[in-house]
């Protein structure tokens, strides 16, 4: 067994990742659920309410709190924007820090080069800290462009050897965007894109 098959088999897969990704969102949107739902019968039972102050909070709670839970599963299943099916070469030209809501996230500055212009842009997986020694400044990376969409780039299936700690794509879908899990392989291309045919990305 060869080294990088070994490191590799030392984390989860990519498709490993997104379904722990999807299942925390699922569990999340059951708690909401469960807790919009219940709420009234709970202040019953707990706070000795009148009625008229349990069907109130009923009216407001269960409503807005149901539908945070049909939001939180819409999302745990949405797909990517379609991205072209022609890879780009992207040149790095630095890193830089998006602000998230905790530490923010690192993400590698590139120059694309589409054939007849060239656009900046921030590639989307998030590249663990001991693989970004290989993204210096120059250096030429296989990246896809998405459609209508030039804030984000993604690495290339032929870079399933870099290690990443999850992607971050800054509301291109919604929200500020990014989710965690750490291995190789890109968390994006399992989830997949829109207009996929026989594993091509059109």
């Amino acid at each position: 067994m060869s080294g990088g098959k070994r490191m590799a088999e030392q984390y989860p897969s990519p498709d490993a990742r997104v379904r722990s990704n999807r299942s925390s969102m699922l569990l999340a949107g059951t708690a909401q659920g469960v807790a919009a739902f219940g709420a009234a019968p709970f202040a019953w039972l707990v706070m000795d309410a009148g009625r008229m102050w349990v069907l109130l909070l009923a009216a407001v709670w269960a409503p807005l709190g149901g539908l945070v839970a049909v939001m939180i599963f819409l999302l745990a299943f949405r797909k990517l924007p379609p991205v072209h099916p022609q890879e780009r070469t992207a040149t790095v030209t630095g890193t830089t820090v998006v602000p998230t809501n905790d530490d923010g996230n690192e993400l590698v500055a590139v120059e694309v080069a589409t054939g007849i212009e060239r656009f900046t842009s921030l590639i989307a997986d998030r590249v663990h800290e001991e693989h970004l020694a290989r993204f210096a400044a120059g250096t030429r990376w296989q990246v896809l462009e998405f459609v209508g969409d030039r804030s984000r780039v993604v690495l290339a299936p032929a870079h399933e050897d870099v290690l990443r700690t999850g992607y971050d794509l800054s509301g291109l879908r919604i929200g500020a965007e990014s989710a965690g899990g750490t291995g190789y392989g890109s968390e994006l291309l399992a989830i997949g894109f829109r207009g996929r045919k026989n594993g091509q990305t059109v």
